[in-house]
């Protein structure tokens, strides 16, 4: 099935939507909406960390004539513990204003679905909107429509998901739970270290579809980057959970094409190719020749790399967490919970030269 997916400015949501299809097309009056944006971290939207409010406004103001039943929640790292009007003030104040609930995932009532246990409220609602923002990840290369749904899994259960197979349970979850509509914020955006601790990048677009593969393989080159190199992507291709291939791109121009600088393994031209053909094994390689550096002049101890950690490998020590490396897995956890920057990838073996060459 060929997918549409549309792309404009941002101020052009109502436009950029209409491309793929009339809102009623994906909502009927009174359904009960549940938009899934990105709030990982309590981190601003001009970081580039998280969905920008205003867009999420936007689409409330087109969703109301439909319906009024509309709820907003994500399950953010649990170590920065329940969402709050302090982490994200300008979201909070929004809601109010509209009259909308913003929930915790992390918290209330779960239901078993397929392999995962994941909250009531998103599994009964008629529909959901996912409203990712497009992003660079230091461990899946990209984090977009697909990676964000891990925000419906609650606490310490989306770590599990690294220690089970980060790659493979995004695409199970992706099987286990479709967003009707995915939204994808390229308004400020983060390159390099995503998804918390990379480098703002403005574009000003807005992307929409209904198939998750077929969005984030339009993101992947609009980033510059083989939409087979993101294993996650790839998997979800060859199991036909959408196409990163057979895609009607609709308001598409060449400057839209906007080079991201990626994470070290992405940007190494050995890797990304290897990665393309034998993903399982290039990982395991790379967590035997890389490692977790830490700094102890940015560490502040805070404790939330020890506590996020999923296998239980960084201990507090005198000056700064200690990391036993046969135990460490390489999942990036800490890396993307430490908001100091004191956490980097220790880097030896493969060259780090390279350049991303546009593809798709």
């Amino acid at each position: 099935m060929r997918h549409k997916v549309a792309i404009g400015a941002y101020q052009q949501l109502e436009d950029v939507l209409n491309k793929i299809g009339s809102l009623e097309k994906f909502i009927r009056s009174g359904d009960h909406v549940f938009i899934k944006p990105n709030l990982c971290a309590p981190k601003s939207h001009e970081t580039g960390t998280t969905t920008n409010p205003y867009l999420i406004e936007e689409l409330i103001k087109l969703l109301k004539p439909i319906t009024c039943n509309i709820t907003i929640g994500d399950g953010p790292i649990p170590v920065f513990g329940k969402l709050s009007a302090d982490g994200h003030p300008l979201l909070y104040s929004i809601a109010k204003k509209h009259g909308i609930e913003i929930i915790d995932l992390n918290h209330g009532d779960l239901e078993v679905s397929g392999s995962f246990v994941l909250s009531k409220t998103v599994l009964e609602a008629d529909v959901v909107i996912n409203m990712p923002v497009l992003k660079t990840h230091v461990r899946t290369g990209l984090t977009c429509s697909l990676k964000n749904m891990m925000g419906v899994v609650p606490l310490r259960l989306k770590h599990e998901m690294h220690k089970q197979g980060l790659d493979r349970r995004i695409v199970e979850l992706a099987k286990t739970i479709k967003p009707d509509l995915n939204i994808v914020d390229a308004t400020t955006c983060q390159e390099k270290d995503g998804p918390t601790n990379g480098t703002a990048k403005e574009l000003g677009l807005v992307i929409a579809g209904d198939n998750q593969v077929a969005v984030d393989a339009l993101c992947c080159k609009i980033i510059g980057i083989n939409p087979r190199s993101i294993p996650h992507l790839k998997l979800a291709d060859q199991e036909n959970v959408g196409s990163i291939r057979d895609i009607e791109l609709v308001g598409f121009e060449r400057k839209y094409i906007s080079r991201f600088e990626l994470p070290w393994m992405y940007k190494n031209i050995f890797t990304r190719l290897a990665m393309q053909v034998a993903e399982g094994p290039i990982i395991r390689c790379f967590e035997r020749n890389n490692g977790i550096l830490i700094d102890k002049d940015k560490c502040v101890k805070c404790n939330l790399c020890v506590k996020v950690c999923p296998v239980r490998a960084l201990t507090m020590a005198e000056e700064a967490p200690v990391v036993d490396s046969e135990s460490c897995i390489l999942c990036l956890c800490c890396h993307e919970t430490c908001l100091n920057g004191a956490i980097s990838i220790r880097k030896k073996g493969i060259s780090q030269s390279g350049v991303i060459g546009e593809h798709m």
